[in-house]
């Protein structure tokens, strides 16, 4: 038997990897545009920290519902403070995993926004305003799955795209 024709054939099936297209892919991954809504979003959750949680500190006598509100706003904002810094922390692309990341982050916070404005609604005997928070985070909330599943896509694509240029014959490829 002669390996050549399946050597040839292995050749065939291997995927073309355009390098300018992978180049210009990390060089804008990596790039001051690319982290610079990242620098903006931490900038402004800590700006809603400092509000939020100085109002909270300041004011005696609020309700245990408003304190509640502003605790859950203080720990979103250091969320989004915490991922900003993990994204901008970083000295490699993330291969989408920062959107991954960002989207499951957003959905918990819309989930939890929903859930407690039907509550806070129900208890307070306001119940149409709470149901329509609700149905406008049940809306934020379904936004977000879709940028995660988008994420999820992307994240695929690239894991696809790294396992074949790890393959021997793809490198042999690039080598030449």
């Amino acid at each position: 038997m002669n390996p050549e024709p399946a050597r040839e054939s292995s050749r065939k099936a291997t995927p073309q990897v355009d390098v300018q297209a992978v180049q210009r892919l990390l060089r804008d991954e990596l790039s001051l545009s690319a982290r610079l809504p990242y620098v903006f979003l931490m900038q402004f959750a800590a700006g809603m920290v400092i509000v939020v949680g100085s109002l909270w500190w300041t004011e005696e006598g609020l309700p245990l519902r408003t304190q509640v509100a502003f605790a859950a706003m203080c720990a979103v904002g250091l969320g989004w403070v915490a991922f900003c810094i993990w994204v901008l922390t970083r000295r490699r692309v993330l291969y989408a995993r920062q959107q991954i990341v960002s989207s499951r982050l957003a959905m918990a916070f819309c989930a939890v926004f929903t859930v407690s404005s039907a509550v806070v609604g129900w208890q307070i005997d306001a119940l149409p305003g709470g149901l329509l928070a609700a149905g406008c985070g049940g809306v934020m909330f379904a936004a977000a799955y879709a940028l995660y599943r988008r994420a999820e896509r992307q994240h695929q694509n690239l894991l696809r795209l790294r396992r074949s240029l790890e393959e021997p014959e793809t490198a042999a490829t690039l080598a030449a």
